[in-house]
């Protein structure tokens, strides 16, 4: 009898072992490993995109004085709400502030709403442009022409 038990436990293995390789041959995957391997990745992408396109906002600020520190911005943007990041972009050379900066706010509502109130306001001096920062595009600064030779 345990030699019967063993046989049908055996013949059951092998069973779910052709289902599953069937289930994994749909995905394109050939082994156990790449599936979970495939499951994991792609609830990671979800989660990825759920952080990157939930409710936090990307805001732009130009024309900044040389003079603007991230803290200054900073500041700035926490009258309105939480502020998760303030950036200021800097020229790789020099060090020098490029004019130009970006602030990360989580709250949608809040960041509307530092948009709309610092937008044409003075800081150090000079009126700065606050909108929805865009998506950076694929493309070369100069319209993707490619310089003749």
């Amino acid at each position: 009898m345990a030699a019967a038990d063993s046989k049908n436990q055996k013949w059951k293995l092998e069973q779910r072992r052709r289902r599953l390789a069937r289930r994994l041959k749909t995905f394109g995957v050939t082994t156990d490993f790449n599936l979970l391997r495939y499951r994991l990745e792609t609830e990671r992408t979800k989660a990825k995109y759920y952080i990157e396109e939930g409710t936090n906002m990307n805001i732009y600020i130009g024309n900044l004085s040389w003079e603007v520190t991230e803290e200054d911005v900073r500041h700035a943007f926490e009258g309105f709400g939480q502020v998760a990041s303030a950036t200021i972009i800097r020229d790789s050379t020099s060090g020098r502030s490029r004019g130009f900066g970006f602030v990360e706010m989580p709250n949608k509502a809040e960041a509307d709403a530092a948009i709309t109130g610092l937008n044409g306001k003075e800081l150090k001096g000079r009126k700065v442009i606050v909108n929805e920062a865009r998506p950076r595009s694929e493309g070369r600064r100069d319209d993707g022409k490619k310089p003749s030779l």
